[in-house]
C-alpha cells in the first residue's frame, strides 16, 4: 500500500565529491526519521554520476536530461520544472541540496552548501565564466530561501552571511553538526601509493581551483624537503584534478573506501583552501585519525577545533613548518591505520 508521505530530494548536479557524501547521508537520515516515506531522488544522467546510488527500496533515483555545465537548463529546472515534477510525484517535502530551488507550493527544506557565493575574494580568482554562473546561482539563491520551510548550514559563518543578506531569519536558520559521512568500508588504493612510506604520505583530497590554494600545499611540501629529515615527503593528490603538478602523485577519484583507506594511511592532510561550506575532507580526517594541517579561516576553525595544526592562509613556509613539527612530533609511521593487500 502506498504510503502518504513522499519526500523529493534535488540532486541534479550532484557528480562527485563532497556533496555526494553530504547526498548519501541525507538520505540516511531521512530513512531513519520517515520510515514508512517514499524518496524520489532526482538526479543527473547516470553516465555523469561518480558514486553509486544509495537508499533502500523506498528511494527512486530518476535522472534529469540536464548536463552539469548547461545552465540555462538548470535554471529551468530550479525555477520551474523541479516545483511540477515534485507535484507530479505526489511530493509531500522537497529537500534541496543547492538551496537555489524555487517550488513555493511545498515545504522546502534548503540545504546551502555554495560558501563561495559568499565570499567575494575566493569568487574572484575564479575564470569570468564561473564568476557569471555563481551571479546566476546568488540571484537564484535571494529567490528561493525567502520561500524556504527552513534552511540548514554547517558552520556559523556562512549562517551568518545569509541573516546578513536576511535571506532567511533565525527561527528557520540551523546550523547542523558535521554529517558523519566516512565510509565504514575501506577498499585498496593504487600501488603507487603503497610504495612511499606512510610518515612520508602528505594527502590532499579536492579540486584544483584556484581559491583551493593547492599551490601552496606544494610549495610548502618542497620547502619542507629542504630538511634532511623531511626529504621523502610526497604530495599526493586525489580527486577531480584538472592539472596535475609535476612533483606529486594524482591517483584521480576515489571511492568512499578508497577515501578511508588512505586517510587512515597518510602521514597527514593538507587542506590550504580560503573558502569551504564545511570542509568534509578536515571532518573525514579527524574521524579517521588522520593529523590535520588547515588554513587558518572561520570556516576550518569551526570543523576542526584543537584537533588540527593550522596554518597561515597562502603561506607556504608555514605549511612547511607544520609538516617539520609534525615530522618531529612523530618521526615513524603511523601506528595506526594499517594498510589494505
Amino acid at each position: 500500500m502506498a504510503t502518504s508521505e513522499h519526500i523529493c530530494i534535488d540532486a541534479v548536479g550532484v557528480v562527485h565529491g563532497g556533496a555526494a557524501s553530504i547526498l548519501r547521508a541525507l538520505i540516511a537520515q531521512l530513512e531513519h526519521e520517515h520510515p514508512q516515506a517514499d524518496l524520489t531522488v532526482w538526479c543527473s544522467p547516470a553516465r555523469a554520476l561518480r558514486f553509486e546510488p544509495s537508499g533502500g527500496p523506498r528511494v527512486a533515483w530518476l535522472e534529469r536530461p540536464i548536463e552539469h555545465d548547461h545552465l540555462p537548463a538548470r535554471v529551468v529546472w530550479l525555477t520551474r520544472a523541479l516545483a511540477s515534477a515534485s507535484q507530479r510525484r505526489r511530493a509531500t517535502q522537497l529537500y534541496t541540496l543547492n538551496g537555489c530551488a524555487l517550488a513555493p507550493q511545498l515545504p522546502t527544506h534548503a540545504l546551502v552548501q555554495q560558501g563561495l557565493l559568499f565570499n567575494s575574494q575566493a569568487a574572484a580568482t575564479l575564470s569570468p565564466t564561473m564568476r557569471a554562473r555563481l551571479a546566476v546561482l546568488r540571484r537564484l539563491l535571494h529567490r528561493a530561501l525567502p520561500h524556504a520551510t527552513t534552511v540548514t548550514v554547517h558552520t556559523p559563518w556562512l549562517a551568518d552571511a545569509l541573516l546578513t543578506e536576511n535571506l532567511t531569519t533565525r527561527e528557520r536558520l540551523s546550523v547542523a553538526p558535521s554529517p558523519q559521512t566516512l565510509c565504514p568500508e575501506r577498499a585498496p588504493l593504487p600501488p603507487a601509493w603503497y610504495a612511499i612510506p606512510p610518515h612520508a604520505r602528505c594527502l590532499y583530497l579536492g579540486n584544483d581551483l584556484p581559491y583551493k590554494d593547492l599551490a601552496t600545499a606544494a610549495r610548502g611540501v618542497r620547502i619542507a624537503r629542504r630538511d634532511p629529515a623531511c626529504r621523502d615527503l610526497t604530495l599526493i593528490t586525489a580527486g577531480p584534478i584538472d592539472r596535475p603538478l609535476p612533483d606529486a602523485l594524482h591517483l584521480g577519484l576515489l571511492t568512499p573506501p578508497q577515501v578511508h583507506e588512505a586517510l587512515a594511511t597518510a602521514a597527514c592532510l593538507i587542506q590550504p583552501s580560503s573558502c569551504e561550506s564545511l570542509g568534509l575532507p578536515v571532518v573525514e580526517a579527524l574521524t579517521a585519525g588522520c593529523p590535520v594541517l588547515v588554513a587558518d579561516h572561520p570556516w576550518s576553525r569551526h570543523v576542526a577545533g584543537e584537533q588540527a595544526r593550522f596554518f597561515t592562509p597562502g603561506s607556504a613556509h608555514d605549511v612547511a613548518f607544520a609538516l617539520r613539527a609534525l615530522r618531529q612530533a612523530d618521526p615513524n609511521p603511523r601506528p595506526y591505520g594499517h594498510p589494505l593487500r
